[in-house]
């Protein structure tokens, strides 16, 4: 059946070396150490090259030479480390957790040049078919509305948090108090 193709199958078409006409085998091994039990799928890796267990070039029809996707590994390897880090820096409080009403996955934070201008925008029809990019929001007043949302919650507990040190340090400081007058 035929689908339209997203990025994540783009992607796996470039690093698949079927299809630059290579029979391979142990490309994912399992991890012994990474696999969790009761959960048959986990534990699995991506092995360099070096590290398959069969590699027979030729084999297959070729879409591409064995050297284009050679060439093609080199870029796809770097993007992937550039890829790996931390949340960007910046206002949002909320990164990483704001969904979209429409797809469902995560938003992304962006910012204007100058660290202000907070805005959640969905991305994934732009990245993954080429449409036009989904919902965006103002971020700065949704993170006001949490953040009082979060005090409000947290306001019985500080109180009482509060009255429990108060109550230790009185206490503390009769402790304190009688050990001075038996001196």
């Amino acid at each position: 059946m035929w689908r339209r193709p997203t990025r994540t199958t783009l992607s796996n078409l470039l690093r698949h070396p079927i299809y630059a006409g290579a029979y391979v085998y142990g490309r994912r091994p399992i991890a012994p150490q990474r696999r969790q039990a009761g959960r048959p799928a986990t534990g699995r890796r991506v092995a360099h090259p070096e590290d398959w267990y069969v590699l027979r070039r030729e084999r297959l029809p070729a879409y591409i030479s064995w050297e284009q996707f050679e060439r093609h590994r080199k870029p796809l390897a770097a993007n992937a480390q550039a890829s790996l880090g931390v949340i960007r820096s910046g206002p949002s409080r909320l990164a990483g957790l704001v969904r979209c009403g429409r797809c469902g996955l995560r938003m992304s934070a962006a910012y204007n040049n100058n660290g202000s201008g907070l805005r959640y925008s969905c991305g994934r029809n732009a990245a993954e078919y080429g449409r036009a990019r989904g919902q965006t929001l103002t971020g700065g007043p949704l993170d006001a509305f949490v953040r009082t949302l979060v005090l409000q919650a947290l306001e019985p507990a500080a109180l009482e948090v509060s009255l429990h040190v108060a109550a230790d340090v009185e206490a503390q400081r009769q402790l304190l108090h009688q050990h001075w007058h038996q001196r």
